[in-house]
């Protein structure tokens, strides 16, 4: 059996191409896939010189059925990452329903994720794949620059599916479907607001009821505010999420016609404040939702909602040609992809032969 998975992991390394055409001419990205039907990305509008800020990308499909047996699941997904290094830097990425890298890949990055086993939110029936959209959040942090704007695009994906009875058969485990993304999000650069350089003017006429402080003492108070940006409590009406505040990202189902969400917080530190955004129209902004919490002295922390309708059949996605992104080497990531599945496959083969030798020994 080992000689069998070697002998299997070297046909893919050597021949990528063939096992795509193979795939495509067996009819397995035919009907009955779950197919992709957009992205989105979702990252705040300004950023500050020195602030670490978060980005979300969304990838939605349709034909995804969690209780159902004999349908298809996502193991690994990947995608073209683009935008200047020179001005944001990666400083995490988040583990959550996914285990996700991110490497350079020629002028550009390559987002790969492999389905998390600890997880247990949005699995399929057979309690390992994954059965909903998809979505990865990638901290950022701002470099000091002359720029006033940059983007982040989102380019090409390949995502790998598997049948929820893959144990069965190895044929029904080379199913690679692709999708072509153009989103763009542009983002606006300010820089630190400059510090007081004059001392205030004293009004003879009416002197202050307190002493004017000079620029010093004022630095001095701003480094003594409080920089908690923790959110006490947060609640949604008629919905429960298990809510810590170390933790930023929760993913909730509502209705397909549900649209608005009622979201109570609480924040820890009675000097911060917190900004609701996305929960009065969640269409409109891609289900997602954002509780951005505020310190006194200014930092900032994001808690972020993932919200996903029930029985939904996917939103409407067009692609421009002229915007779409576009890698040098194609194939780029339908060979990562197949790696990652040959691995897959070879551990599933060699638990099955343990359980197989441990029956016989039984016998």
């Amino acid at each position: 059996m080992k000689k069998i998975s070697a002998i299997f992991f070297l046909i893919i390394l050597l021949f990528p191409f063939y096992i795509k055409a193979f795939t495509i001419g067996n009819g397995k990205l035919g009907s009955g896939l779950p197919s992709i039907q957009g992205s989105t990305i979702s990252a705040p509008d300004k950023v500050m010189i020195g602030e670490e800020f978060s980005v979300t990308f969304n990838i939605q499909f349709s034909g995804l059925f969690k209780n159902m047996p004999d349908t298809f699941g996502l193991f690994t997904v990947a995608f073209g990452l683009q935008f200047d290094d020179s001005i944001f830097t990666i400083t995490s990425v988040a583990i959550n329903d996914w285990v996700t890298t991110v490497n350079s890949v020629g002028e550009g990055y390559l987002v790969q994720s492999l389905v998390n086993e600890k997880s247990s939110s949005n699995k399929c029936i057979d309690g390992i794949l994954y059965c909903s959209n998809y979505f990865v959040t990638i901290e950022f942090k701002v470099n000091d620059t002359e720029q006033t704007t940059s983007n982040i695009q989102m380019g090409n994906m390949a995502v790998g599916l598997l049948n929820v009875d893959y144990a069965e058969g190895l044929s029904e485990a080379t199913n690679i479907i692709e999708g072509i993304s153009n989103q763009i999000k542009t983002i606006t650069i300010i820089k630190e607001m400059p510090k007081v350089s004059e001392q205030p003017k004293v009004i003879e006429t009416e002197p202050p009821k307190e002493p004017i402080k000079s620029v010093e003492q004022q630095e001095v108070e701003v480094l003594a505010k409080s920089d908690n940006n923790y959110l006490k409590t947060l609640t949604i009406e008629n919905y429960k999420i298990d809510f810590s505040k170390t933790k930023k990202e929760y993913t909730i189902f509502v209705d397909k016609d549900v649209n608005q969400l009622a979201i109570h917080a609480e924040v820890e530190d009675s000097k911060a404040n917190y900004h609701i955004m996305g929960a009065d129209n969640l269409e409109q902004n891609n289900y997602q939702v954002q509780i951005e919490v505020i310190a006194e002295n200014g930092d900032k922390n994001i808690y972020q909602l993932h919200v996903t309708p029930e029985q939904e059949s996917g939103l409407l996605y067009e692609s421009k040609k002229e915007n779409s992104f576009v890698w040098k080497n194609s194939y780029t990531i339908i060979s990562v992809l197949i790696i990652i599945f040959s691995i897959i496959v070879a551990i599933i083969m060699k638990i099955k032969d343990k359980e197989m030798d441990k029956k016989l020994d039984e016998l």
